[in-house]
């Protein structure tokens, strides 16, 4: 299991090295990095056609859920990242994966040890909006309509990686000289702690009904279960109705 993991960290490492070089931030890839992880590629020549903003998003976006988190968590910082990259890293809203209904079937049908069909009378297969650590689907629970909330399958251990190879990365990253006023690792440390929180529902959970307590005279109403205190948390208002 480690050695698999190893590799899986190498290979990992690699293709994050490799798309910033991509993207023009070779300079970022210093030699002990490259010949660590046996980097060897070029900048790419459509590259040269965006400002470094452009291509830090598409770095993010390319390399898929955990930078798109980071991205988006730094677009909410301009006075950290300057205001046009983080309204260009804010575009990054809009790059959410979707998780097929296949593989959301599958999570439910895990946790509830029946087909989806026998737990709802109806369960709309299209989401009603998706987001980096999860999706939501409407369905009908009891004859109640609900929000059903399922994080993308492997999302925790794809994370889990990706943080992991952030922290090794991230000293590197620090000793070039335009990058040391970030503090690169702090700002690491700061979004692991976020993304444990947002990857545990039962935090979530426990948000909602302090939200019920908050709008109890306001007749909105909230129906909580969790399965495994992490996959899936179902919520139901009052206005899910209208």
């Amino acid at each position: 299991m480690a050695i698999e993991s190893t590799k899986r960290d190498i290979t990992r490492m690699n293709e994050i090295l490799s798309v910033l070089i991509k993207y023009g931030f070779g300079n970022f890839v210093n030699r002990d990095l490259r010949s660590k992880y046996k980097i060897f590629s070029k900048v790419a020549p459509e590259a040269k056609e965006y400002d470094s903003n452009t291509r830090l998003r598409l770095v993010f976006q390319e390399l898929g859920t955990t930078f798109i988190k980071l991205g988006q968590t730094l677009s909410t910082f301009p006075n950290l990242v300057g205001y046009d990259m983080a309204q260009e890293l804010a575009k990054l809203q809009e790059a959410a994966p979707v998780t097929p209904y296949s593989e959301v079937e599958e999570v439910i049908e895990d946790e509830f040890g029946k087909p989806v069909d026998e737990i709802f009378e109806d369960f709309t297969k299209e989401p009603v909006a998706s987001a980096s650590i999860g999706q939501v689907h409407k369905a009908f629970y009891k004859n109640i309509l609900v929000a059903v909330k399922v994080q993308h399958p492997h999302i925790q251990e794809t994370i889990a990686t990706d943080i992991r190879l952030m922290k090794k990365v991230a000293p590197y990253l620090n000793n070039v000289d335009t990058l040391k006023s970030y503090n690169i690792p702090a700002i690491i440390k700061v979004f692991e702690k976020d993304m444990r929180n947002e990857l545990n529902y039962t935090i979530e959970a426990m948000n909602a009904v302090h939200m019920k307590d908050l709008l109890k005279k306001d007749e909105v109403y909230i129906l909580i279960f969790i399965l495994k205190l992490q996959l899936v948390v179902f919520l139901q208002w009052n206005f899910l109705m209208e």
